[in-house]
């Protein structure tokens, strides 16, 4: 299964931390967490464009 998040970049660059938690209402034992971390660099001041992608991906 593929999941596509959707998130706003902090303000400021840097590594940034971030932790999902899928819990089930319904099923114990099932809730599951998962750690990621985003590199989040100076832009260039080239539009603020969506990167090449559009939202509709």
């Amino acid at each position: 299964m593929k999941v596509r998040l959707d998130l706003s970049a902090p303000n400021h660059s840097g590594r940034h931390e971030f932790t999902l938690f899928f819990m089930s209402d319904a099923y114990m034992g099932c809730d599951q967490e998962y750690k990621f971390q985003i590199e989040v660099r100076e832009g260039g001041g080239g539009g603020g464009g969506t990167g090449g992608r559009s939202h509709n991906d």
